[in-house]
């Protein structure tokens, strides 16, 4: 099941954020392109970390009645992490843009 999850639906989920963050910023197609080549593999090997890791344990050690709230705490992290990276893709961007303009603010 998770190898499942792994391979078909995080791809899947990981792409949609970076198209999906990127499309809500207004970027030109260019700027999503790149987004697209630097972010998205990022997200995406964090992601085989993160949850593979988080659904042995939540499986093998959490208690039943506890496996829900384990998931929420990692999916709220794992959250925390995308905007995290979201944010910084943004900022180095705009560093870029910035560096080839001279009238930056």
């Amino acid at each position: 099941r998770i190898a499942v999850d792994q391979t078909v639906f995080a791809p899947f989920a990981s792409g949609a954020f970076v198209v999906g963050m990127g499309l809500l910023e207004g970027l030109r197609s260019s700027d999503l392109v790149e987004r697209i080549r630097v972010q998205y593999p990022r997200v995406l090997m964090v992601g085989y970390l993160v949850w593979p890791a988080a659904q042995l344990i939540n499986f093998s050690i959490v208690p039943l009645m506890y496996r829900v709230q384990f998931g929420s705490v990692v999916g709220l992290f794992w959250n925390t992490y995308l905007s995290w990276s979201s944010a910084q893709m943004k900022r180095d961007q705009q560093r870029k843009a910035c560096a080839s303009n001279t009238a930056c603010i």
